[in-house]
């Protein structure tokens, strides 16, 4: 799962450094918090792009589709109370967009090793989340159809068709809301190639 701060190179133009800096380690912070609760793992952030997996390095059956859209729902309904700490009664906005399917994962690098996931399902997650919307989950046909078949508790809305750079169109889902889900508290092995994960 990927998301992304909305307008972040304008909102970094228009503020000093450390303000930057600051508002994303409490952003960050807050999402951490949440991934913990879900089992999620955090592969990497890359400046305001926060990427998750989960079902690795911890493999969970089809468990991994659940606690990757609750931790995504989370995320969002912790923004919604986030001010941003520069600009007191203003709040982030990101995009979120998941997907669900076999990944390859190593420990890559010698002087910085760093865990990675690689395959065709990470590069859909993250065209998930590029061509989103604000405030908006988007999810791939394959995780709405797991989602809705093991979980119906997670209500899901058709999106239609999205054209994709290099893909195609591909019918896609917004995640809508659970039933089930409680308010956040606010409070390095190898896989076989063919593991199932939700990025």
């Amino acid at each position: 799962m990927y998301s992304d701060i909305v307008g972040f190179t304008s909102l970094s133009s228009e503020s000093q450094p450390m303000e930057i800096v600051s508002m994303l380690n409490a952003m960050f912070t807050g999402f951490d918090s949440i991934i913990t609760q879900h089992k999620g793992y955090k592969v990497e952030t890359i400046g305001d792009a926060y990427m998750v997996a989960s079902g690795v390095p911890e493999k969970m059956k089809n468990n991994h589709v659940k606690e990757i859209a609750s931790i995504a729902l989370k995320m969002r309904e912790f923004l919604f109370d986030y001010q941003i700490p520069h600009r007191p009664g203003q709040h982030l906005h990101c995009r979120w967009g998941f997907n669900t399917g076999p990944v390859f994962t190593g420990v890559v690098g010698i002087s910085a090793p760093k865990y990675c996931v690689f395959g065709g399902t990470v590069t859909l997650a993250s065209k998930m989340e590029q061509s989103g919307h604000p405030d908006k989950i988007q999810l791939t046909l394959k995780s709405y159809q797991l989602l809705s078949d093991r979980f119906p508790q997670f209500k899901c809305s058709p999106r239609g068709g999205v054209r994709l750079n290099d893909i195609g169109t591909l019918l896609t889902y917004w995640l809508e809301g659970c039933e089930d889900l409680l308010r956040s508290d606010r409070s390095l092995p190898q896989s076989d190639p063919d593991e199932t994960a939700s990025i």
